[in-house]
């Protein structure tokens, strides 16, 4: 589009799409008229506005509101006026970058920011950030703040409970003398049981620390002490609140059974953390949804379920000048078809799975989980993903891909060339009616009328 003079139009036009202010002229990106209609929808192009507009408080006021961005492209003296900086910071905090010096320092200024947003605190001057009132003030709106103050403030027991009232990740920069103080390390672990990956190697080793932290809410587990890890009483405790925590057990808990069933009437998922003998206890399975877990590849099921047969598994391989069409692996399990393909979309290489019911209802997906049927779905695709990957070798950077010397051999074997001059291979049985049937349903780059 040419540049654009005529006022009513960039009128029109700026409000139809703000960055047309881009191509309006020199004199029309002069025009507050413009400019403010602009501006107001997305401050973002502000940038093109006149120097003389940069200056213009009014339009600054109205581009920065909607866009921190902004501030970058005002006047020096206006980066300096304080309405036009707290209106930026409040839209986004990163509007600091673009505040002068001088409001950096500006301690009233700054104090009524922080109580804004605490992460004001990152950009304030040095000398604030050892300012204690300063500190307190932005640790108050936000703990995480807490990281930014002056490395003296780290060992502030004052400041860091305060900023413990709000995040218990203020303790991760807290000093180590404070990280090893109990009441310190509590108010911490009272927000989150996390906060026990940062108290002091000691504490993570005081049973009663850790009891009092994993009844909480569990999750803290993985943070205790190897010796406490291996204590029944506190893995009891740590799974009774979130069974996953069996998985941060010792080798021994995971034998036991009275910890294992604790742990998945908690969460069910937590058997796949428990020994492979437990994992198949009748009593253990009474305490979880077994079909679920059998969904989910938890569970396995029966071999004869988990097997493909050979002869009812199929290949379909599709070549252009040595660039990889399709690569395509799939099952027929009963009634059922399961598979997995490899192929070329508008947006490059692609990976998807495809479910094909006994009415012959389609469904394609990145999650196979999402497909209805009553076979060990985890089972069945990690095969089919051994086999489609037999025969293709990806870049580092998972951009391309291309046939493996395998993938060739097959080709070579079982090609014909197909209307578009494709090489095509289909191993015996494979339904050519079946993949070009589907083409739409995968958004592959591929077509046969």
């Amino acid at each position: 589009m040419g540049e654009i003079t005529d006022k009513t139009e960039a009128l029109s036009a700026v409000k139809a799409d703000s960055w047309e202010l881009e191509n309006v002229s020199d004199e029309l990106k002069a025009d507050k008229e413009v400019v403010m209609a602009a501006v107001k929808n997305n401050g973002d192009v502000f940038e093109y506005a006149s120097d003389e507009l940069k200056a213009d408080k009014e339009v600054v006021m109205a581009a920065v509101k909607n866009s921190y961005d902004a501030l970058e492209y005002v006047s020096d003296e206006l980066k300096a006026d304080k309405e036009v900086v707290m209106a930026a910071v409040k839209a986004d905090v990163w509007a600091m970058e673009y505040v002068s010096d001088e409001l950096k320092a500006d301690k009233e200024f700054m104090t009524a920011l922080v109580e804004i947003n605490g992460w004001v605190l990152e950009h304030v001057s040095d000398e604030l950030k050892a300012d204690k009132e300063v500190v307190i003030a932005a640790v108050k709106e936000n703990g995480e703040a807490f990281q930014f103050s002056s490395d003296e403030f780290k060992a502030d027991k004052e400041l860091v409970m305060e900023a413990l009232k709000d995040s218990y990740g203020a303790l991760e920069h807290a000093s180590d003398e404070l990280k090893a103080d109990k009441e310190v390390a509590m108010a911490a672990v009272k927000l989150s049981a996390f906060a026990l990956e940062y108290v002091s190697d000691d504490l993570k080793a005081d049973k009663e620390f850790v009891m009092s932290a994993v009844k909480l809410a569990g999750w803290g587990l993985q943070h205790a002490s190897d010796d406490l890890k291996a204590d029944k009483e506190v893995v009891l405790t740590a799974v009774k609140e979130a069974g996953s925590d069996l998985q941060h057990a010792s080798d021994d808990l995971k034998a036991d059974k009275e910890v294992v069933i604790a742990a998945v009437k908690e969460n069910g998922d937590a058997l796949q953390y428990a020994v492979d003998d437990l994992r198949t206890d009748p009593e253990i399975l009474d305490a979880v949804d077994v079909d679920l877990l059998k969904n989910r590849g938890i569970i396995k099921k029966e071999k004869n379920e988990l097997e493909l047969s050979e002869n009812t598994t199929y290949r379909i391989a599709i070549v252009d000048n040595e660039r990889l069409i399709l690569n395509m692996v799939y099952a027929e399990v009963g009634e059922e078809i399961l598979g997995v393909y490899s192929g070329m979309i508008s947006s490059g290489p692609h990976v998807c799975y495809f479910h094909q019911d006994q009415d012959g209802e389609f469904t394609v997906s990145d999650d196979y989980f999402e497909f209805e049927t009553n076979h060990d779905l985890s089972n069945i695709f990690s095969e089919l993903d051994d086999l489609r990957n037999e025969f293709e070798i990806w870049d580092d950077e998972g951009d391309s891909f291309e046939f493996s010397d395998a993938g060739k051999e097959f080709i070579a074997t079982n090609e014909s060339i197909n209307d578009d001059g494709w090489l095509e291979a289909y191993s015996d049985g494979a339904s050519e009616d079946f993949i070009y049937d589907l083409q739409n349903e995968w958004q592959l780059s591929l077509r046969k009328d």
